[in-house]
């Protein structure tokens, strides 16, 4: 599967005053190659890509933000050049100074997906923060003072110098204002630039570095492990209230789940640019084969990023209705007639936002049909039809079609025959670094690990993502969920406080099978020691029959 281009970018604008002689900041052009010469070595082992303005007007920002090659890339915005508490000056194109109030620019800023940290090198910045943090920002770095210009270009070179060797924000910064305490010497005055009116600045550091309430893993915050981040640049997740155990067994992942859904990174962020780019047909076959993983990939993979920005209605196909009133659901209300294509456009408007619709188990029009609906799917093709044929009065959301692989080239043919645009997103099933990643998922954040506080063993993870992936043709995401419920409900038994997932443990549950086959015979097992004189081999035949339809795929049934 291609990969959509995350590397993330760091963006240095430095504006100065060359208008004024005695305004001009002799060492910024220097604090400019400097920088740029500390991040080449990051830039050319591909941890980032440097955007540097040398002489930054707020028009050369905000187009780097806004073009198509940077947007939701930009992850660090460095300022340099005259400031104060409540603006920037940036430059104009004659070189005279030119003010950017500092709560439009924070406000810009804040709406920019990717950015976390905003460093303004520039005198008496502190002002800015609170409105950068209250604007989305997760930390920045500004001075409390006027400070010493030729200082200032040595404390970002530093600082620079330390994330692009791989260090973190945290270590980075304090490693950068040690050095300039150090060369200080027993004060600090030599920081600072000097006071116009001759008073004593305060022997502190001029430089903090501020984190927003709640993003204090921000502090770990470093380039070699967000250019491995395939959901860097998209929204994040919305806190929930956490589930007792991080595991599903065979439950789907829904929205209330995100924040435990692991290992399919590059497939939400492929799917997420497909839904939101503005070349992408408005039709999306999404499909795999069954028990890949789509359900919970759209419900808790896809919505939850999606959702800050348009609104999603995410139904089944339901089999009373048939495709097309299941689909009307999503934007007509009940007992309003309107035609499709202005049902849509209308409750568009209404929302004031793009509405994207997520059709599931598209494929149950074949292997479960609506009795009440004759030529369902016909019927299904004249509502896309009248919603999609006409480019210019298309909707400004996706509809995307779920559906078992098996079924692709029959929904393909009669979308294509009814000249409908579509694209295509297979999801595969889940390979090694997933499996590792669902494994380990619990453990990825502090959140996490204040709540179920799991260990591992190390090495464990990968034996279990070999064991798996031995079988090419199995369920990989549903026997690992299966298994890592069982695994944790031991561990839990044996340590509630500290759950602990060992060889030992794992090896004890691989003797009794640990494959989706092994899981039935166990269940049915159980179903007989349950009720030893009724249950027959035949009945439970009977039984695994009544869920199958006449093509062999699901059925569901109910004891009324």
């Amino acid at each position: 599967m291609p990969q959509v281009q995350s590397v993330p970018v760091i963006l240095l604008a430095l504006a100065n005053d060359r208008s004024h002689e005695d305004r001009y900041l002799r060492n910024l052009p220097d604090e400019h190659r400097q920088l740029r010469d500390v991040l080449r070595t990051a830039q050319e082992q591909g941890l980032c890509e440097v955007v540097d303005l040398a002489n930054a007007t707020a028009d050369d920002i905000i187009r780097v933000f806004q073009s198509a090659k940077y947007r939701n890339r930009v992850a660090l915005f460095h300022f340099g050049g005259h400031a104060s508490g409540f603006e920037l000056l940036l430059e104009s194109t004659t070189g005279s100074p030119v003010v950017a109030q500092a709560g439009g620019l924070a406000n810009f800023l804040g709406q920019q997906l990717s950015l976390r940290i905003v460093f303004l090198n520039g005198c008496s910045t502190r002002g800015q923060t609170e409105g950068l943090l209250d604007a989305g920002i997760q930390a920045v770095i500004a001075t409390a003072t006027a400070i010493n210009d030729a200082v200032a270009t040595q404390l970002a070179v530093r600082f620079y110098r330390g994330l692009a060797s791989g260090t973190d924000l945290q270590t980075a910064f304090h490693e950068a204002t040690a050095a300039a305490r150090m060369e200080a010497g027993a004060s600090t005055r030599a920081l600072y630039a000097e006071a116009a009116d001759g008073q004593i600045v305060d022997d502190r550091l001029p430089w903090e570095l501020s984190v927003r309430p709640g993003a204090e893993s921000i502090s770990q915050w470093n380039l070699p492990d967000l250019v491995q981040d395939p959901l860097f640049g998209l929204p994040g997740l919305p806190e929930q209230d956490l589930e007792p155990s991080p595991f599903r067994h065979l439950h789907w992942f829904r929205r209330e789940q995100a924040e435990l859904f692991f290992g399919r990174g590059h497939e939400i962020r492929d799917l997420y640019h497909k839904v939101t780019s503005s070349g992408t047909a408005p039709i999306i076959l999404f499909y795999g084969q069954s028990g890949v993983g789509k359900s919970s990939l759209l419900d808790a993979g896809l919505i939850p990023r999606l959702d800050q920005s348009q609104t999603v209605s995410y139904l089944r196909r339901d089999q009373q209705q048939g495709l097309a009133a299941t689909l009307q659901m999503a934007f007509l209300p009940e007992g309003i007639d309107l035609p499709p294509g202005e049902g849509w456009r209308t409750k568009e408007a209404a929302l004031d936002r793009p509405l994207t619709i997520i059709l599931d188990q598209v494929e149950e029009v074949y292997t479960r049909p609506c009795g009440s609906v004759s030529d369902e799917l016909k019927q299904f093709l004249a509502n896309l039809d009248d919603i999609f044929h006409d480019r210019d009065s298309r909707p400004q959301g996706r509809l995307i079609l779920s559906f078992r692989k098996e079924w692709l080239a029959e929904i393909k043919r009669q979308l294509s025959e009814a000249r409908l645009p579509f694209t295509e997103v297979f999801l595969e099933r889940l390979e090694r670094p997933g499996v590792i990643e669902a494994i380990t998922g619990p453990m990825r954040s502090e959140r996490l690990r204040g709540q179920y506080r799991l260990s591992i063993e190390p090495g464990l993870a990968d034996i279990i993502a070999d064991d798996l992936l031995e079988d090419d043709a199995g369920a990989v995401a549903p026997t690992l969920q299966v298994l890592l419920s069982r695994m944790w409900e031991d561990a839990s038994r044996q340590n509630a406080a500290h759950p602990k997932f060992a060889r030992d443990l794992y090896q004890s549950l691989r003797r009794q099978g640990v494959l989706l086959r092994d899981f039935l015979s166990q269940q049915l097992k159980a179903v007989e020691q349950r009720w030893p004189e009724t249950v027959s081999p035949d009945l439970l035949l009977d039984l695994l029959s009544l869920h199958t339809t006449h093509l062999g795929t699901a059925e569901q049934c109910s004891l009324v």
